[in-house]
């Protein structure tokens, strides 16, 4: 009986490894797809109980900010107020740094109300000589506590804050302009009780 020759194939090592390699890619790739296919779905299931928990989340915010240490329930315990931009001073212009090489805009903000600024959002637009946007940044000038960077703290009744902001500028003929983003005013000690979120806003 003649069973004929047998064929032996013998693979290098870098084509064993490029089929070990697009197979491993092959099985990721039909995992992957099976398990999105399967996440889209139970999302789709579970969109009222995702709404359901965000609720129970938002409603319990006050109960989580009534058990931060003072410091932090007190810096948190503001309110949205635009009303009092008529009682804040804000001025901005171009100062050259001491090298002369760049100039960068220069803020000061007065408090002339009687209220506490926890938060005082600004957007600085540098504009060309047609009014035109040549660059802009986001900036606090008051902040609920002070930190490094930006987180400068917030303003008192009467007190003036000057700062310089970190944006540069080589260019000749700019000016500095600024826009208030947001104002929060400090409702004073929560002694263990904060304004509802609908008070906040």
């Amino acid at each position: 009986m003649d069973t004929g020759t047998p064929i032996i194939v013998k693979r290098g090592f870098f084509s064993t490894l490029a089929y070990g390699v697009s197979g491993v890619l092959i099985t990721g790739i039909i995992c992957g797809t099976g398990v999105g296919l399967y996440g889209m779905r139970m999302l789709d299931r579970k969109s009222g109980d995702l709404t359901a928990l965000a609720k129970e989340i938002v409603a319990a915010v006050p109960d989580i900010i009534a058990a931060l240490p003072p410091v932090l329930a007190d810096a948190l315990n503001d309110r949205r107020d635009p009303g009092y931009r008529s009682d804040l001073e804000i001025e901005i212009a171009l100062r050259q740094d001491h090298d002369g090489s760049s100039q960068r805009p220069v803020l000061i903000i007065k408090n002339n109300g009687d209220q506490v600024v926890s938060l005082l959002g600004l957007r600085v637009v540098l504009v060309d000589e047609d009014g035109l946007p040549v660059e802009e940044r986001n900036t606090f000038a008051a902040t609920p506590l002070p930190c490094e960077d930006d987180w400068r703290g917030p303003i008192l009744p009467g007190e003036t804050r000057k700062f310089s902001t970190q944006m540069y500028s080589h260019e000749t003929g700019l000016t500095a302009e600024f826009e208030v983003t947001e104002i929060r005013l400090w409702n004073g000690p929560s002694d263990g009780e904060l304004v509802s979120l609908a008070d906040k806003d």
